[in-house]
């Protein structure tokens, strides 16, 4: 049996599984609740580039990111930390 973990915080949740490639991949989520699809798109963008930015190579999940309600308030550089923060916390058993 595969083990899933997640951790979650202020602006995102992420859940983690153990990765099957030899690169980790990640889906993002974000709900209609978000806004528009413009804006939906632009969070999208924004979490692709930070997903590039944040060092994967010794990442050993796969996982899922959800936006949540606060992603909007903080800026750019809050939301990278907290992602960063979250992807380090996932730890798969």
């Amino acid at each position: 049996m595969q083990q899933k973990q997640f951790v979650s915080c202020k602006s995102l949740v992420v859940y983690g599984a153990a990765k099957k490639l030899d690169h980790s991949r990640f889906g993002i989520s974000v709900s209609k609740k978000m806004g528009n699809a413009v804006e939906r798109n632009k969070m999208k963008r924004q979490l692709r580039m930070m997903l590039q930015d944040v060092d994967l190579e010794h990442c050993l999940i796969d996982g899922i990111v959800i936006v949540r309600r606060h992603f909007k308030e903080q800026s750019y550089a809050e939301n990278k930390k907290d992602l960063e923060i979250c992807i380090k916390k996932v730890k798969i058993k």
